[in-house]
């Protein structure tokens, strides 16, 4: 037990909000692959996209799991890990406004016409699509915000500490 909280001692802020934008990552690329099953849009299906999405998360997993070996400590660590975290913002970003650009045209139509009004599934999948888009854009701002910071602290700031 008392290695585990040693361990839990050492996280800092970067640790956590990576971890957040994992899991909202996770989220929006789940509710992504479900857009494409609502009625509206079943014929928009882009799976390179998730796969893009996927390997966005496992760069992430990398950057916050890479500091508690000790290659992460070391000065290639740092820079894989800084590497990344940019790459994988990079490949997030791609990977929403894509998205947002897919939809931009549905979203028209649906919202600026009288050619849906009384269609529900249209305004549903409208809806899912504003929420993925949101998650997906909170995920990023965490993500990019996470790259300014260290996952954990260095063994040496401990013993400075201590």
């Amino acid at each position: 037990m008392e290695k585990v909280m040693n361990i839990v001692k050492r996280f800092r802020l970067g640790f956590y909000v990576g971890i957040v934008s994992i899991i909202l990552s996770i989220v929006g690329l789940a509710m992504y692959g479900s857009d494409f099953s609502l009625p509206y849009y079943s014929s928009n299906v882009n799976s390179g996209l998730i796969v893009l999405g996927a390997v966005s998360i496992v760069l992430l997993l990398v950057y916050c799991i890479l500091p508690f070996f000790k290659f992460g400590s070391t000065k290639i660590g740092k820079l894989i890990m800084m590497i990344c975290v940019v790459v994988s913002a990079i490949i997030l970003t791609y990977v929403t406004f894509e998205f947002i650009r897919v939809r931009v045209y549905d979203f028209a139509v649906v919202l600026g016409s009288d050619l849906e009004l009384g269609n529900d599934s249209a305004f549903e999948a409208v809806y899912h699509s504003i929420t993925t888009i949101v998650i997906l854009i909170i995920s990023l701002v965490g993500l990019i915000f996470a790259s300014f910071l260290t996952p954990i602290k260095e063994k040496e700031e401990e013993i400075i500490a201590a």
